[in-house]
C-alpha cells in the first residue's frame, strides 16, 4: 500500500485513509509546534520540534554541570594528557564561576546557552574587583573558562561564540632576579622551624638548577646522573612542556642534596642516591 515517491498509502481503502489522515495530522501538529517555537523566539531544531510534538520538556545544558563534567574528565586524565596543576587550575576557575553566578544573578547555575560577551566581561570584572586578582591572573582564569565555551559550541549548546570579540592581552611583568649576594644571605639564614628550613632549601635548589617547583616535585633518584668524567647532572623532562632537559649540578646544589641525604622523609619517600655526588 505504501508509495515511496509520495510518502503516502496508495488507494482509497479505509485502512489507507486512516494512515494518510494520521500523516496529515502529524504534519499539521509539527508545523504548529514550529510556529509556536518561532513566536516564542525559542531555539528551533529538529530535536526541539520533536520534543514539543511528543510533549517532552527539553532541559537546557547547565553551565556548572558542563564545567564539573569537564573537570572530572581532566582529573581522570592526570598523568596521561594533563598535569595535576592543570586540573587544579580548572577547579579554582570553577569555584570563581560559582561565586560569580551566585553574586551576579542570585542563582546556583544557569543554562550555558545564556553565556554571552557581557557574562565574560562581568566575570573578568568580578575577578579583579571582588577577588582582587591581578590583570594577568584574571586573564588566565577567563582563558580557562573559554575551554568550557568551546566544548559547548562543539556540542551546539551555544550558537554564537561569546569570545568572538574578546581579546586576551597579558601585561608584561618585570619579575626581577636575585643577585648572588642575596642568594648567599638566604643560604646562611637558619630557620628554627623545620618546615621553613625545608622551603628555603627547595627554593635555593630551584635557583641553582633553574627548575620550576612542579619539575622539582617530580624529581627522583633516576634523574640524578653521575658521568664518567665526574660531573653530576639532572636528566628530566619539563612538566609543562614535556621537553627533555639536562642540567649540570653546581656545588651549591649538591650541598642541598647532601644535606637531606640522611633525612628520614627522604630515606623513606624519595631515597635520593647522593653518595656519588659527594
Amino acid at each position: 500500500m505504501w508509495s515511496e515517491s509520495i510518502c503516502r498509502a496508495i488507494g482509497s481503502s479505509k485502512k489507507a485513509k486512516i494512515i494518510n489522515n494520521h500523516i496529515e495530522q502529524t504534519i499539521t501538529d509539527i508545523y504548529n509546534h514550529y510556529r509556536s517555537l518561532a513566536l516564542e523566539n525559542k531555539e528551533i531544531t529538529a530535536t526541539s520540534i520533536k520534543n514539543a510534538w511528543k510533549g517532552v520538556e527539553e532541559k537546557p545544558k547547565m553551565l556548572i554541570d558542563v564545567f564539573e563534567e569537564h573537570n572530572e574528565n581532566v582529573k581522570n586524565l592526570i598523568g596521561i594528557d594533563f598535569a595535576n596543576n592543570t586540573y587544579q587550575r580548572y577547579v579554582v576557575t570553577l569555584s570563581h564561576i560559582k561565586e560569580f553566578i551566585k553574586k551576579q544573578y542570585g542563582i546556583d547555575d544557569m543554562p550555558i546557552k545564556d553565556v554571552d560577551y557581557k557574562f565574560i566581561a562581568d566575570f573578568e570584572l568580578h575577578l579583579k574587583i571582588s577577588r582582587k586578582c591581578s590583570h594577568n591572573t584574571a586573564t588566565k582564569y577567563v582563558k580557562n573558562f573559554k575551554k568550557i565555551t568551546r566544548i559547548a559550541i562543539a556540542h551546539d549548546w551555544i550558537k554564537v561564540d561569546p569570545f568572538v570579540n574578546h581579546k586576551f592581552k597579558f601585561e608584561k611583568v618585570d619579575r626581577g632576579f636575585l643577585a648572588e649576594t642575596e642568594l648567599e644571605i638566604i643560604r646562611k639564614k637558619h630557620f628554627k622551624i623545620e618546615r621553613l628550613e625545608n622551603v628555603k632549601d627547595v627554593f635555593l635548589f630551584a635557583c641553582y638548577t633553574g627548575l620550576a617547583y612542579s619539575d622539582l616535585k617530580s624529581l627522583n633518584n633516576e634523574n640524578l646522573i653521575n658521568k664518567e668524567n665526574g660531573s653530576n647532572w639532572i636528566y628530566t623532562k619539563r612538566t609543562k612542556t614535556g621537553n627533555a632537559c639536562h642540567i649540570p649540578l653546581i656545588e651549591a646544589a649538591i650541598d642541598v642534596l647532601n644535606k637531606y641525604k640522611h633525612h628520614p622523609f627522604c630515606k623513606i619517600n624519595v631515597s635520593y642516591y647522593v653518595n656519588s655526588l659527594s
